[in-house]
């Protein structure tokens, strides 16, 4: 699994576009490439954040593909892809996703509105630890994690880098468990 580098990136879980989601991908914008109905999906840059993580990424890296909490109940890690390319259209860069690996079902942390500790929860929070800020809201949200030190939650993150280890850590995971 050759690659320069792996990355998160957050899918937002909602029905349609609204001014709070931004140029945020919305899950009904990625459902195709999700159920593999289309080869390939252009990811857009967000232009108001992470704008050195976008510079960092190079055709050939890998991509977790997490979907939070929200009106599709089968949310969490959703499926894996490779950038395929990176161009651009009008102003716009675009990161072209090919699936890499689809489960037929997500790894779902909990039972979506309903925070609880769950295998996936201990799963995550011993792989990706407290300050890892895609995930510190639904760790702060779980009784179970309480007094720990759990920074406070920062805005939302769609794209950060995370290890070769922990994008293998969870695809096999996924690949275990669906």
């Amino acid at each position: 699994m050759a690659s320069n580098y792996f990355w998160w990136f957050g899918i937002n879980n909602i029905k349609k576009r609204s001014e709070s989601a931004g140029n945020h991908v919305i899950y009904p914008e990625i459902e195709n490439f999700l159920c593999g109905y289309t080869k390939s999906f252009d990811w857009p840059q967000n232009k108001k954040n992470h704008p050195h993580e976008y510079q960092s990424m190079r055709a050939g890296d890998s991509v977790l593909l997490w979907l939070g909490d929200g009106y599709i109940s089968d949310w969490g890690i959703i499926g894996y892809a490779k950038i395929e390319k990176i161009f651009r259209k009008n102003i716009t860069n675009y990161f072209k996703l090919a699936p890499f690996y689809l489960p037929a079902k997500p790894i779902t942390p909990y039972e979506s509105h309903n925070p609880t500790k769950t295998r996936m929860t201990d799963f995550l929070f011993d792989l990706f630890a407290l300050d890892f800020w895609p995930l510190t809201k639904y760790f702060k949200h779980i009784n179970v994690y309480e007094g720990l030190d759990i920074p406070q939650h920062r805005p939302a993150v769609t794209v950060t880098s995370i290890s070769k280890y922990q994008f293998e850590e969870c695809l096999a995971y996924s690949k275990k468990f669906h």
